[in-house]
């Protein structure tokens, strides 16, 4: 039950305002002057991790499809389409993605910045 802070009488919550002295319920909230930081949406090691997984996907791409003319030049013509023709595309793939997640990510740093700039 709310109580009124002019007259310190509880009433009801579904009424609207005090029935003693007419003083409109108090609202309770987060004042304007309080900043309020949120909590980060990614961790602060995230882009490092994402850079390393992206060179890491670019290197494999590149291995894939050496091994792929590797394996073709020697005979291996299963192993070696099968390279250059999945494992190279997969991986390259798994690039794109990465880029992808790191742009997600900068953008959401971005617009953190942007809302903690506005709300100070």
């Amino acid at each position: 039950m709310p109580s009124c802070p002019r007259c310190r009488t509880e009433y009801h919550a579904t009424e609207p305002h005090c029935p003693k002295c007419g003083a409109p319920r108090p609202v309770f909230g987060p004042s304007r002057n309080t900043y309020v930081r949120r909590p980060q949406r990614c961790s602060p090691h995230i882009h490092a991790c994402l850079y390393l997984a992206r060179v890491a996907a670019c290197l494999s791409a590149l291995i894939t499809f050496v091994g792929g003319i590797v394996a073709l030049t020697e005979g291996s013509w299963g192993s070696g389409l099968l390279s250059i023709l999945v494992a190279t595309p997969v991986s390259l793939g798994h690039y794109v993605g990465f880029g992808l997640l790191i742009d997600y990510a900068e953008s959401l740093d971005a617009k953190q910045n942007e809302s903690d700039r506005d709300a100070s």
